[in-house]
């Protein structure tokens, strides 16, 4: 005698399903293993570059190539492949957090969003909501709340470009340009209604900006990196182990 089971076929399709989360668990870490051997081939390649050239050859190399660089097709085609890569998961169902994020910014007005998120509602700091909030009042679409992210996660692209061009120059430049490009990390953090693609921004600029005053001694690049540093912390604490 058999008991009757009030779903046949339920335990089968959990296990489909399970199977199918253990196999796009492995695509995804396999696709991170990827990226991360991508960095360290960079990083080889720009410790042979920079043991291989004296700092004035480099300076004359980035002094001539430099305005070049900045109109370069591959920097736009890179930029442009990064924009249509975060495009196809904008336009997404919201997940996890970002219905948080829709919540507080659709439920509250500007200030009183910041006293939300300053208080017990958030355990993040409050510049992403006060971006989302904002960008919330161009239409009544959901995925508005990921604009911010969208917009950082392509500016930050030429901008990963030109950190390792002013590192270990141009080829370096755009081989990490082209791994942020293609992260499928940074995919998915611009096209998520949250603070780790503005938080990356920030943290880009201000590396630059500290790069520029070291090198210049100008008082302008200092303040702007200390301004990407605070902008950085307020948006997630994380940064702190950048900074």
């Amino acid at each position: 005698h058999h008991e009757a089971q009030p779903f046949p076929g339920l335990g089968r399709d959990e296990d489909r399903i399970g199977q199918l989360d253990l196999l796009l668990f492995q695509i995804r870490d396999l696709r991170t293993q990827l990226c991360f051997h991508g960095f360290q081939l960079i990083h080889l390649g720009s410790l042979g570059k920079i043991g291989a050239h004296r700092a004035g050859d480099g300076q004359r190399e980035h002094a001539h190539h430099g305005g070049e660089d900045r109109r370069s097709p591959r920097r736009r085609a890179e930029t442009l492949i990064g924009l249509l890569l975060r495009l196809h998961d904008y336009g997404q169902s919201l997940v996890g957090d970002e219905l948080s994020t829709r919540w507080i910014v659709e439920n509250h007005n500007l200030a009183d969003t910041v006293s939300f998120v300053k208080g017990d509602g958030e355990i993040t700091p409050p510049l992403y909501f006060i971006l989302a909030w904002l960008a919330t009042r161009l239409g009544d679409s959901p995925e508005l709340v990921r604009l911010p992210a969208m917009v950082a996660g392509v500016v930050s692209i030429p901008l990963m470009y030109e950190l390792g061009l002013r590192t270990a120059g141009k080829w370096a430049g755009l081989a990490s340009a082209a791994i942020f490009t293609c992260s499928p990390f940074m995919i998915y953090f611009s096209a998520n209604g949250r603070a780790y693609s503005i938080m990356t921004l920030f943290l880009i600029g201000s590396t630059l900006a500290m790069l520029a005053g070291a090198r210049t001694g100008r008082a302008r690049w200092w303040v702007l990196f200390g301004a990407g540093t605070c902008l950085a912390m307020s948006s997630h604490y994380t940064a702190a182990f950048v900074l």
